[in-house]
């Protein structure tokens, strides 16, 4: 957390979002429209038991029914909202090294743009599994593939992106 000598010069920086951080939370908050509508728009389609888990081949080995669908759009938003929270509160941010006055503003900055990239991630990821899990129950696919794999190998990247951008910025 920001050491209570630092909070009078956080409040004196500026964190306005730029252009393009403004653009992806819309593209955010469209997909998470996006679970809605796809949940409500095949509701009547989908069986009473669909599948809900799965293998790392990605394949159904676990099935309940049709409304645990709702959890993605439920999970997506609260990991939503308490992401975009940092963002009004930068004074609860935590990190593993000191903040310092010469330090302060580009680790705020940095953590910003890591809890974005990590926000689009999982947004992205739980409207994949949402999508994906219908497309099985419909039939119109066997399984997730190898994709969870990779989405999940790229919130590891973004992870050790920022822990070694915030250590040498420290």
């Amino acid at each position: 957390m920001i050491p209570n000598n630092l909070n009078e010069s956080l409040k004196k920086l500026d964190f306005k979002r730029k252009q393009w951080q403004i653009n992806i939370e819309v593209v955010l908050v469209l997909s998470l429209l996006f679970q809605i509508y796809l949940i409500f728009n095949y509701w009547n389609d989908l069986a009473d038991t669909i599948p809900t888990h799965f293998n790392l081949q990605g394949e159904a080995d676990g099935y309940g029914g049709k409304s645990t669908l709702i959890i993605f759009p439920i999970v997506s938003f609260f990991l939503y909202l308490l992401m975009s929270l940092a963002h009004r509160f930068p004074q609860m941010i935590n990190v593993p090294w000191t903040f310092t006055e010469e330090n302060l503003e580009r680790q705020i900055k940095l953590v910003f743009t890591f809890l974005l990239f990590l926000k689009s991630e999982i947004i992205f990821m739980m409207t994949f599994f949402c999508y994906q899990s219908i497309e099985i129950a419909l039939g119109n696919a066997q399984s997730l593939g190898y994709t969870p794999l990779v989405l999940v190998g790229g919130i590891f990247a973004t992870i050790i992106w920022y822990f070694k951008k915030g250590y040498s910025i420290r």
